[in-house]
């Protein structure tokens, strides 16, 4: 794409959208775990991130190590990354319906659900 926009539009703006493309995976990539260490800090109960590292340094840990994991698979050499990336989104679905459905939030809501009436007659 960024080689097709400098045939027409020039190479300054192929280098452009290359930076962008860049910018954006990166952002992309620390949210994702970021959002996992904080979750990781929930499933574990302790302290989620705060001004001082030494105050959450579960949390800073974990977040330490996916990024050191992540790039070691990065990487690997002729790593079937579509295939990594595509298991890891299908595990991380089947994660998240299993915490649905053992969530005592969700369960009380579905006990108090089934002593509503339904009939509408």
């Amino acid at each position: 794409m960024a080689q097709g926009l400098a045939r027409s539009l020039g190479h300054g703006a192929g280098a452009m959208f290359a930076i962008i493309l860049l910018n954006a995976s990166i952002i992309g990539a620390a949210a994702v775990t970021l959002s996992t260490s904080y979750a990781f800090g929930d499933v574990f109960g302790v302290q989620h991130p705060a001004r001082r590292v030494s105050e959450a340094k579960f949390f800073y840990a974990s977040y330490t190590a996916m990024v050191v994991v992540a790039a070691g698979i990065v990487l690997i050499p002729r790593a079937p990354l579509g295939v990594i990336t595509t298991s890891v989104q299908a595990l991380a679905g089947s994660f998240c319906r299993a915490h649905r459905l053992s969530h005592p939030f969700v369960q009380r809501r579905s006990r108090a659900r089934s002593w509503v009436k339904t009939d509408r007659g």
